[in-house]
């Protein structure tokens, strides 16, 4: 396993596959301690007064749907905004948000995203590092809203809309204060705009390991 390493898209695709389906950690086990570690994270630097946190409908959005939960569990006010819709999706994200309906955790609507004054933090887990397309519709409305509000801003692994290789924007991207990065730091968060929008840059270790 390795830490603090800056590593490509393929490499990281590469070693989670080698940790799942070689060494049989499976993929809800690290999206929990993706979720613990981004808590830790969160806690210790962003005001936690109300937390909203915005999830697109793939693992991201599971990272940050399982982070939601470790809030309510410690009766700190959050809210979740799905974009994208709840009607499709990953089956983790299916499965973290069907939890967040059960814990009744407040989900909001997009147009919500018009007033963003009650809330404290934001969480960008919209979009992970397999983003290769420029992001348009509900998804570019969302991240507009969030950068025009001027409320700090978490990212869980890279921020919504940079190339993970490249550091270019593709099409529009989160300006995040912190972004915490899931075992990797990514190639792109290394070059401009990425390192701009990126912020304070954390990495966490959360059990992917390297093929020897």
């Amino acid at each position: 396993m390795a830490l603090s390493r800056y590593l490509s898209v393929s490499a990281i695709t590469s070693a989670e596959k080698y940790t799942i389906e070689e060494l049989g950690i499976s993929a809800i086990v690290l999206m929990e301690r993706a979720a613990l570690a981004s808590y830790e994270e969160l806690s210790f630097t962003f005001d936690m007064t109300h937390v909203l946190i915005v999830a697109g409908n793939g693992n991201n959005g599971g990272d940050g749907l399982a982070l939601a939960r470790l809030l309510k569990e410690k009766n700190i006010p959050v809210s979740i905004c799905c974009p994208g819709g709840s009607n499709h999706g990953s089956d983790l994200f299916k499965e973290q948000l069907l939890i967040t309906e059960k814990l009744h955790i407040p989900q909001i609507d997009l147009q919500d995203l018009d007033d963003l004054s009650p809330y404290t933090t934001i969480v960008d887990a919209i979009f992970g590092i397999g983003l290769d397309r420029d992001i348009i519709d509900t998804y570019a409305i969302a991240i507009h809203q969030i950068n025009a509000s001027n409320i700090p801003v978490f990212s869980i692994d890279i921020p919504s809309g940079i190339a993970a290789d490249s550091g270019e924007i593709l099409g529009t991207a989160i300006k995040a204060k912190t972004t915490l990065c899931l075992q990797f730091g990514k190639n792109g968060l290394l070059q401009y705009p990425g390192d701009v929008n990126a912020g304070d840059v954390r990495i966490a270790p959360i059990g992917i390991w390297s093929r020897p």
